[in-house]
């Protein structure tokens, strides 16, 4: 049988119907509290989550520290709303499959390297396995940490193309973050 999947494109944003379902679940199951702890903790001025209509469509809404009323997740921010929708993603697809393209997209780099734990925790608490392309070598140096300490959960996979052929090569545990350390070109 297929695994069940979620998709994130670098192009289109997650669908907010698809978003304040999965939130909607989660909050039916008293299991929100995860996602609004970590949301907070990353960016204080997010005090809350919840689901609202916004001209009759249910969707994610934040309340926001000096705001008088919730805003829409994609008016408070859009690197954030991409996080809070990569989380959704491996919450609710549990024993599933996540495909994040271009993950760095509206994700300031300095944010990863707290960003990476968040993923490696949410993935391995709900047995997703998590699979991010990346073009940025800041993204990809902000698992360092988070590496050193659980260096058999990360792997690239890095193709190019010789000849009009495809190659691929793996790198996985401490020769991946050896070459991370040394700055060496996987990307």
């Amino acid at each position: 049988s297929v695994p069940p999947a979620a998709y994130y494109s670098t192009s289109h944003r997650a669908s907010v119907k698809e978003s304040a379902d999965r939130f909607s679940a989660l909050s039916k199951r008293g299991e929100e509290g995860e996602i609004t702890t970590v949301l907070n903790k990353e960016f204080p001025f997010v005090q809350d989550l919840g689901i609202e209509t916004f001209y009759g469509q249910p969707m994610l809404h934040a309340k926001v520290v000096g705001v008088r009323e919730k805003l829409p997740m994609g008016l408070v921010s859009e690197g954030i709303s991409r996080i809070l929708n990569i989380l959704l993603g491996i919450t609710g697809t549990p024993q599933g499959i996540v495909l994040v393209d271009e993950i760095e997209t509206g994700i300031y780099h300095s944010k990863f390297q707290r960003f990476w734990p968040i993923l490696l925790r949410f993935s391995t608490n709900h047995h997703v396995q998590l699979f991010a392309t990346t073009h940025s070598m800041e993204t990809l140096q902000g698992m360092k940490e988070i590496m050193s300490k659980h260096q058999d959960e990360f792997a690239i996979i890095r193709t190019d193309r010789k000849n009009g052929e495809c190659n691929a090569r793996s790198y996985g545990g401490s020769e991946l973050l050896s070459a991370l350390r040394q700055e060496a070109e996987i990307r």
